[in-house]
């Protein structure tokens, strides 16, 4: 059961909104996360003239990007519903390099740690 009363405000996100920063996530910061997060960075976003220098805001990410490969990530799909998406090309690379990032600090941690030992 939720307790309402321990929310102080909503804010209403659109769904063209979160596709676009949900790609953004993915494009920007290499981060292949699901649709509620680039809802959260926007409504964030929208939010921020409530917060101050001094304040800190924790923003959770608790899917990835998977399940939305037919959806968010697919330029087909995301013309038809009229929302901007990135073109095949772009999401190729993106893939690509999210890969190699993962790879490159896999590898980098294991040749440390080999290093140390050694």
């Amino acid at each position: 059961m939720s307790n309402f009363d321990i929310i102080d405000g909503f804010t209403k996100v659109t769904d063209k909104d979160a596709a676009v920063y949900t790609q953004r996530l993915a494009k920007e910061e290499g981060m292949f996360l699901g649709n509620s997060a680039g809802a959260a960075i926007k409504g964030v976003l929208q939010l921020k003239e409530h917060f101050g220098p001094e304040d800190v805001v924790v923003v959770l990410f608790h899917d990835h990007g998977s399940r939305y490969v037919g959806k968010m990530f697919n330029d087909d799909w995301m013309r038809e519903n009229g929302l901007f998406g990135l073109n095949s090309h772009s999401l190729f690379k993106l893939i690509f390099f999210i890969l190699l990032k993962w790879l490159i600090l896999n590898h980098a941690r294991r040749l440390f740690t080999l290093r140390l030992v050694a």
